[in-house]
């Protein structure tokens, strides 16, 4: 038979061991959602430390594609820069070459056509070495249509004040009876006026006294 004491200690120590048993449950789930934290955290770290190295990676890359479009820009200009000065320098070589011999086919009409006027003056009929006075004018011509293919606008401008001294050199006269005009003091000036245009454009860096 069994004492009233020994059925009531019985249900205690089921109390305590559900107890015991409760703590133990709500201990592991504590361990377990503890390294759940880690893991979780481990991860983030990762994840982070991947997103840096990237975006590292495209800043540097960004760099390096700037400066090597800079320094492409910078060569190029430079290359431009070079190409734009050769021109400029084959111009001038092109015009030195028109422009010398502008002034010097101009010299030889003005001196021709001044002799063709003096032996007409003096002798009658007229008589002159016609030849040559064509061969000057023909020469005048074609050194007068380099210059307008070749020349500056201020050098076109300058070879009409010299070709309006002159004799028209698209002009055929008559063989018998030529009528020559020739200003020569118009054609002076106009002859240094041309040069002051040789001076100011031919040379690298054009000189004070031009």
């Amino acid at each position: 038979m069994t004492s009233p004491d020994d059925a009531s200690g019985s249900p205690s120590q089921d109390a305590t061991a559900d107890d015991a048993s409760t703590d133990s449950s709500n201990t592991n789930s504590s361990s377990s959602g503890g390294n759940a934290s880690v893991s979780d955290g481990k991860k983030s770290d990762v994840l982070i430390g991947l997103i840096g190295i990237v975006v590292g990676a495209v800043i540097a890359g960004g760099f390096s594609w700037l400066a090597a479009w800079q320094q492409s820009r910078s060569t190029e200009k430079a290359q431009e820069s070079q190409a734009q000065e050769e021109r400029r320098s084959e111009e001038r070589e092109k015009r030195a070459e028109v422009y010398s011999k502008f002034l010097n086919s101009a010299d030889r009409f003005a001196v021709e056509t001044s002799d063709a006027i003096s032996n007409c003056t003096k002798k009658i009929p007229c008589k002159f070495d016609r030849s040559a006075w064509d061969e000057a004018r023909s020469a005048y011509q074609g050194s007068l249509n380099s210059v307008y293919v070749y020349g500056s606008y201020d050098a076109v401008n300058a070879s009409r004040a010299v070709s309006a001294s002159l004799p028209k050199s698209l002009w055929d006269p008559p063989p018998t009876s030529p009528r020559i005009e020739f200003q020569e003091e118009r054609f002076i000036d106009a002859y240094n006026e041309f040069q002051l245009v040789m001076c100011q454009e031919l040379p690298p860096r054009p000189r004070d006294s031009c």
